[in-house]
C-alpha cells in the first residue's frame, strides 16, 4: 500500500515538472549547443587541413565530450536549483497539499519522494545530454567517446545536484521562489569560497592567533554545511583520474550535513501545518 502511494507521488512529481516544459527547453538548448560545437569542430578541422594538408578529426588537444560535460555540469546546477525551488513550493502555490494529505502519506515520505523525483529528473537530463552529444558529434564525424572518467565525475556531480535541490527547496519555504533561486546560488558560491579557503586547514597552536570574524564564519560554513566546492574539485579530479582528496571522509561529511538540512526542511513542513 505504502509502496503504491510513493510511486503515485513520484509519477505525480514527474508529470508536474513535465508540464513546466523546463526540461524540454533545456534539452532543446542542449541540442543547439551541440550542433554549434560540432560545426565549430568541423570548421577547425577544415582550417587545419587547408593550412597543413593533414586530415584530422576533432580539435587537437581538446576532448569535445569532456568540454561538453563541463558545460552541462553548469547547466545541470541551474536546473537542479530550479527544480528544487519548485519541488515542494509549487504544491503550496497550487493548493494540492490537502489532496495529498487526504491519503495516508507520511510527511517525511512526501518530502523524500519530492526531492528524489527532482534529482532523478536532473540526472536524466545529464545522461540524455551525454547521449545526444555522442550522437551529434558522431554525425558531425568527430571521433568522440564517453570516457570512464566522465561517468566517475557524474557520480560526484549528481551529489552536487542533490545538494542544490535540497538547499533550494529549503529556501523556497522561507522566501519567494525567485529570491530562493538567487539565494541558492549565492549560498553555493559562499560555501565554495569557504571550502577552497580551508581545504588544507588544520588546527595548530597558531590557529587562533590573528583570528578574524570572516575566518570564523568561513570555518563554520566549511565544517557545518555540505562542501559544494570540495565536491566540484573532486568531480574535476575524477574526470582526470588524479584524486587527491580523502573521498570517504568527504562523502561522510556530505551525507551528515545534508541529512541535517533535510531534517530542518522536514521540521519546517510540519511547523507550517502541511
Amino acid at each position: 500500500m505504502r509502496k503504491n502511494q510513493l510511486l503515485t507521488l513520484f509519477f505525480n512529481g514527474i508529470q508536474k515538472e513535465y508540464r513546466s516544459k523546463t526540461f524540454l527547453v533545456m534539452l532543446l538548448l542542449t541540442v543547439v549547443t551541440l550542433i554549434m560545437m560540432s560545426a565549430g569542430a568541423n570548421f577547425a578541422n577544415n582550417f587545419i587541413q587547408d593550412k597543413t594538408g593533414e586530415m584530422i578529426k576533432g580539435i587537437p588537444g581538446v576532448d569535445l565530450m569532456e568540454l561538453f560535460y563541463r558545460m552541462i555540469s553548469i547547466w545541470s546546477g541551474i536546473l537542479a536549483a530550479f527544480f528544487g525551488v519548485n519541488s515542494i513550493k509549487s504544491d503550496y502555490d497550487y493548493n494540492v497539499l490537502d489532496q495529498i494529505w487526504s491519503f495516508p502519506i507520511r510527511k517525511i515520505d512526501y518530502l523524500i519522494t519530492r526531492l528524489i523525483t527532482s534529482w532523478i529528473i536532473v540526472i536524466s537530463y545529464f545522461i540524455i545530454s551525454l547521449g545526444l552529444g555522442l550522437i551529434i558529434f558522431k554525425i558531425g564525424q568527430q571521433e568522440v567517446q564517453i570516457s570512464f572518467g566522465i561517468w566517475r565525475s557524474l557520480s560526484i556531480d549528481s551529489l552536487f545536484m542533490l545538494a542544490m535541490i535540497i538547499i533550494s527547496a529549503l529556501y523556497s519555504l522561507l522566501v519567494p521562489k525567485t529570491l530562493a533561486f538567487i539565494c541558492t546560488f549565492f549560498t553555493s558560491v559562499i560555501i565554495s569560497i569557504a571550502n577552497y579557503s580551508f581545504i588544507n586547514f588544520t588546527i595548530t597552536s597558531e590557529t587562533f592567533k590573528n583570528i578574524t570574524a570572516t575566518k570564523v564564519v568561513g570555518l563554520i560554513m566549511h565544517y557545518t554545511l555540505p562542501r559544494l566546492g570540495t565536491l566540484s574539485q573532486i568531480s574535476k579530479q575524477m574526470l582526470t583520474g588524479e584524486l587527491s582528496n580523502n573521498l570517504t571522509a568527504e562523502l561522510a561529511h556530505f551525507g551528515l550535513t545534508l541529512t541535517i538540512i533535510v531534517l530542518l526542511l522536514y521540521k519546517i513542513i510540519k511547523r507550517q501545518g502541511a
